[in-house]
């Protein structure tokens, strides 16, 4: 069941540069760009520890294969934009949203297929044959409570401990690297709430 973050939202909304270069007690001229990686990395680090999105998101879900009920990755979930296969014959079809419903409530959202609606077959030529493209991402309300909340609590001590470590990240670490690097000093989600 991968998942491809098909559009990455405004970080910002959450904690702008010029917050994570004081936290750092960094020097924009010389660290601004590093820094801008590090919160990136701390983002996606917060988002995986939490599975939920913190940030609007544009994410396209691929699946092997339909059930009644489909669950969706990283709430909450604002909207969903298209559910796709590849039928027996490889070509992609665009299942009508008439034919389910999406529930958006919680901490699970869902897509339940009518039980009027017979789903279809699927083709064996691919992998993930089945596509859902869904948007995720706080509301506006919700955007608001982060900024000081304890979800910036959070991201802080991730951006803290990437930048005290920073010096065992090879100069040309790439996202990926330092969101596994970070990954290993963040606790895990249980002891956060949000």
């Amino acid at each position: 069941m991968p998942k491809e973050f098909v559009n990455n939202g405004d970080y910002n909304d959450i904690m702008t540069l010029q917050e994570a270069l004081d936290h750092c007690a960094a020097d924009s001229d010389i660290h601004g760009p590093i820094v801008e990686n590090y919160l990136e990395a701390s983002i996606i680090v917060a988002e995986e520890k939490l599975q939920r999105s913190i940030v609007t998101h544009t994410i396209k879900h691929t699946k092997k294969r339909f059930s009644q009920v489909m669950h969706l990755l990283m709430p909450p979930v604002t909207a969903v934009t298209s559910v796709k296969y590849y039928d027996t014959d490889g070509v992609q079809q665009t299942i009508d949203d008439t034919n389910y419903i999406v529930e958006l409530q919680g901490d699970t959202p869902t897509i339940r297929f009518k039980n009027s609606y017979s789903i279809p077959s699927v083709s064996c030529d691919y992998q993930y044959p089945v596509e859902i493209v869904y948007t995720t991402g706080p509301d506006v309300d919700e955007r608001a409570l982060n900024r000081d909340g304890d979800l910036k609590i959070f991201l802080k001590i991730i951006l803290g401990t990437i930048w005290t470590k920073r010096d065992a990240l090879a100069e040309s670490a790439s996202i990926d690297d330092m969101v596994r690097f970070a990954a290993k000093f963040v606790p895990t989600r249980r002891l956060f709430r949000f």
